[in-house]
């Protein structure tokens, strides 16, 4: 009704809470997840079905502190990949189960905002992340894996005294490759071509 009016379909209008974020439709199933953080700094995931009402809520996958800030839906598939503070979570069942299939244990809080399958290959992951630093440069990082989170590798220009931390990052296919552009904490916009 052009806004008029509004439902809450999760939580509780004006709570105490630190929200949920990260937001998008699963295009397999038109499911809707939900994702961030509750009052206490636990992780929280919320799926919603087709008509909008709650099917199943998860919280603490990861241990606190943590969050959700990014979902990435493998095309066609129950395959879907959280990009979260201090890891990354797959579940390949909608939800059923989940795995942390990547962590970096160098860093206290490392969060994944950049995350997506790569259009081209549906067993490719790329992420990028930022190191919770809000004053000092700090290296750019694409983290890759070609064999759906088994195994990673990192990748990073060498480009001094870069704010390199990744806040957010969208995918387009150029010329028959994946381009990824990314939106640096103080450092911009990089654009970075996947071979």
């Amino acid at each position: 009704r052009q806004g008029q009016t509004w439902l809450i379909r999760f939580g509780f209008w004006n709570a105490f809470t630190k929200g949920l974020w990260a937001l998008e439709i699963n295009p397999s199933n038109n499911q809707v997840w939900a994702g961030g953080q509750n009052a206490i700094e636990s992780q929280v995931i919320v799926q919603l079905d087709s008509d909008r009402e709650e099917v199943n809520q998860w919280i603490n996958i990861l241990p606190s502190p943590s969050t959700v800030e990014k979902f990435a839906f493998n095309n066609n598939s129950n395959r879907i990949i959280l990009g979260c503070e201090d890891g990354i979570l797959l579940t390949e069942d909608n939800g059923l189960t989940w795995k942390n299939i990547y962590e970096n244990q160098s860093v206290s809080a490392r969060f994944y905002f950049g995350l997506v399958y790569d259009n081209l290959d549906s067993e490719k992951i790329i992420a990028a992340s930022w190191d919770k630093n809000f004053e000092n440069p700090q290296p750019l990082l694409l983290h890759l894996s070609v064999d759906n989170g088994e195994s990673w590798t990192i990748h990073s220009p060498e480009v001094p005294l870069l704010f390199g931390g990744t806040r957010d990052m969208l995918q387009r296919q150029e010329n028959g490759k994946t381009v990824l552009y990314l939106g640096l904490w103080k450092g911009g916009v990089y654009r970075a071509k996947i071979e």
